[in-house]
């Protein structure tokens, strides 16, 4: 009789290299295909957030582009990520922990937790 996989045995790790490697593929792959007008009005909103201190998340930038700018949009609301890792990149935010999203569409599921830098330079 064949032998089941043990699924609690140790499998060899993909290299961190080729998991950055894909993810920053994947980042870039979806800015390139977002709509400039999605990017930058994202940026903007996320730079004001995060100038008024506490954490906030891209549901909150979501939630204020759909309220100020309702004909903004985009191919795919991922293309908030891309955004939220420059201004990281930048110093601009730093990561704070996760938290559930409170968005039904996102069914709970946690989601990064920003906050700004600007007090702290």
């Amino acid at each position: 009789m064949p032998r089941q996989p043990d699924l609690f045995a140790s499998r060899e790790p993909e290299p961190v290299g080729a998991a950055r490697e894909a993810r920053d593929e994947a980042i870039g792959r979806i800015e390139r295909n977002a709509q400039p007008s999605f990017i930058d009005v994202a940026e903007s909103i996320a730079r004001r957030l995060a100038t008024r201190g506490g954490a906030f998340s891209s549901c909150d930038v979501r939630d204020a582009m759909a309220a100020e700018f309702p004909d903004v949009e985009t191919h795919d609301e991922r293309a908030l990520g891309p955004v939220m890792v420059r201004l990281a990149k930048e110093g601009a935010i730093e990561r704070v922990g996760h938290r559930p999203s409170g968005r039904a569409r996102n069914h709970n599921r946690p989601v990064m937790f920003w906050r700004g830098t600007w007090n702290e330079r």
